[in-house]
């Protein structure tokens, strides 16, 4: 019979999560994952089976737990043009600011894992049909609510509202010149609300 655990599943891996959107998956070592998640090498294998399922765990938990709350407006049942600058708005004007350096882990994952992890990609697969989604639903928001014209692509702008802000995390993480982000999120949204009909 084994001994009885001494800690919380949820609460180290809410600390590993952390250490990876913060420092990546190869620069975050063995003894960084036991200094900040408080636990010794033999629990944190026994609990997740490696460092790799680990930063699987950790992926998942971000996807449940911080991404919704970053983009739920979009979901929201009356979500429209207003969310969708919201969202974009609210991420540009942190681009380039101290304590953004973690910028999205998600994105983090995309750019840093290889092509041969199978598992990494499939949840960056589902982060962006998430993302995708949630533009698509403000869009046809919009569209039925008379806030943007029937004509509207709302497949390719869905697609283009969710690259831009993948762009978007991407300067975040990297901390250049945060007016870059702002002038790509101003740019785009004032092409999209050129399609708002005449209110004349």
């Amino acid at each position: 019979m084994g001994r009885p655990k001494s800690y919380d599943r949820e609460e180290i891996l809410e600390r590993a999560m952390l250490l990876f959107w913060r420092k990546g998956y190869e620069a975050t070592s063995t003894a960084d994952l036991e200094a900040g998640m408080g636990v010794n090498r033999y629990s944190l294998y026994a609990e997740f089976g490696s460092k790799h399922g680990l930063y699987q765990a950790a992926l998942d938990r971000y996807l449940a737990c911080v991404v919704p709350g970053f983009l739920g407006e979009l979901y929201a049942p009356d979500a429209g043009p207003e969310a969708i600058a919201a969202v974009l708005g609210r991420f540009a004007d942190a681009a380039g600011k101290p304590g953004t350096e973690r910028g999205c882990m998600i994105c983090n994952a995309a750019t840093e894992s290889s092509p041969d992890d199978p598992e990494t990609r499939s949840k960056v697969e589902r982060y962006v049909v998430f993302l995708r989604g949630g533009f698509e639903r403000a869009l046809v928001n919009a569209v039925a609510s008379g806030a943007l014209r029937s004509d509207v692509d709302v497949d390719a702008w869905s697609a283009r509202l969710a690259t831009t802000l993948l762009g978007v995390f991407v300067l975040i993480r990297s901390q250049l010149d945060g007016s870059v982000a702002r002038q790509a999120v101003h740019s785009t949204l004032a092409e999209l609300l050129r399609d708002a009909p005449s209110r004349a």
